[in-house]
């Protein structure tokens, strides 16, 4: 009996000894994406790995990290995206390489911009490492963190409406109808981010450029459609 009791207290030991996240094997690759800076557009160096994931209620997820890193500031940013099956590789950085999501590095800490909807969502990142290797590592301790509450999905996002100043039209066409479902309003892609002053310009192209002007707490100050550029013709 006493022997079963040991075995017992021994199997809860290494339960509770077990990693709450570790990196799947063999699934990590590092890479680049595109940024901007105050300087103009550069690359910044990128690591993704999937993630297994034990959280305080008993379950397991499947999370597929990714982490951006500046070698100039020293700042990075990670997100996780919790898989729907093993095997599902999905994450922000397909939106990173296809520009959907933008980030911008400057010396205050990176910022990352994307509009997937009616809204425009903005997210500070001032977290601080050594290197790739160590963003990496301080983010999964993050998860570790978070997965003691069951929040996997990284901080919170500052939203900006920004469909009604916007206009409909921007993403549908008045041709469709007003209820058409094929109809999302998206930006498809992040055309730039800048700072002008204390203002942030960005612009985001759907069926045109569209420059949003924020100020410093990312708050909407104007609006306005950009003028499509004219391709000049070659001669005959």
């Amino acid at each position: 009996m006493r022997f079963v009791v040991f075995l017992s207290a021994l199997s809860c030991a290494w339960l509770f000894a077990e990693e709450p996240v570790s990196k799947v094997a063999f699934t990590e690759s590092k890479s680049s994406v595109r940024a901007f800076t105050p300087y103009g557009e550069t690359t910044l160096p990128v690591v993704r790995v999937q993630l297994e994931i034990h959280t305080s209620a008993g379950k397991t997820e499947r999370g597929n990290l990714v982490v951006v890193y500046d070698p100039d500031s020293g700042h990075y940013l990670w997100h996780n995206t919790i898989a729907n099956h093993p095997g599902d590789t999905s994450s922000f950085y397909a939106d990173l390489e296809s520009g959907a999501e933008g980030v911008f590095a400057g010396s205050p800490g990176l910022v990352s911009v994307y509009m997937p909807g009616p809204d425009l969502f903005i997210h500070e990142h001032n977290e601080h490492a050594e290197n790739l290797d160590a963003a990496e590592r301080a983010s999964i301790g993050d998860i570790e963190r978070q997965a003691l509450v069951n929040n996997l999905y990284g901080s919170d996002m500052k939203d900006v409406p920004v469909y009604k100043a916007m206009g409909r039209e921007f993403a549908c066409s008045s041709e469709r109808g007003q209820e058409d479902p094929r109809c999302m309003f998206e930006a498809k892609s992040i055309v730039s981010v800048s700072r002008e002053g204390e203002n942030w310009r960005i612009v985001v192209h759907n069926r045109w450029d569209q420059e949003i002007i924020l100020d410093s707490k990312f708050n909407l100050v104007s609006t306005k459609r950009l003028p499509t550029a004219i391709t000049p013709t070659s001669p005959h």
